[in-house]
């Protein structure tokens, strides 16, 4: 019968159980390493200029779909077609944009 060799560990790799962490130490297989806090740059918005006008996501969606409803007559299900998404989704949208503009259709 063939003998079976134990596995070495490949260098750098951890087992899972063997990997422990409080939040500011990680300790791999009684190594004790201390983690430190990455400062990032902050991007302020003196970094903009002024006379700029950057919209959000959001205004921007609710500025395309109007205009791809505008061009298809309103027909939200060729509209829909055209975003690439189902009509309930299309619909979800305009009543989600509706609400944060305080529009309604009356």
């Amino acid at each position: 019968m063939k003998e079976r060799r134990k596995r070495k560990p490949v260098a750098g790799s951890i087992r899972p159980a063997s990997l422990r962490s409080n939040g500011t130490h990680l300790v791999i297989s009684g190594i004790d390493i201390v983690v430190k806090e990455i400062d990032r740059p902050k991007i302020q918005s003196a970094h903009l200029p002024s006379d700029q006008h950057f919209p959000t996501l959001q205004e921007l969606e609710r500025e395309y779909i109007h205009r791809v409803l505008s061009h298809f007559d309103y027909n939200r299900t060729k509209a829909a077609e055209v975003l690439g998404i189902d009509r309930v989704s299309l619909w979800r949208k305009i009543k989600k944009h509706e609400a944060s503009t305080g529009q309604s259709k009356g």
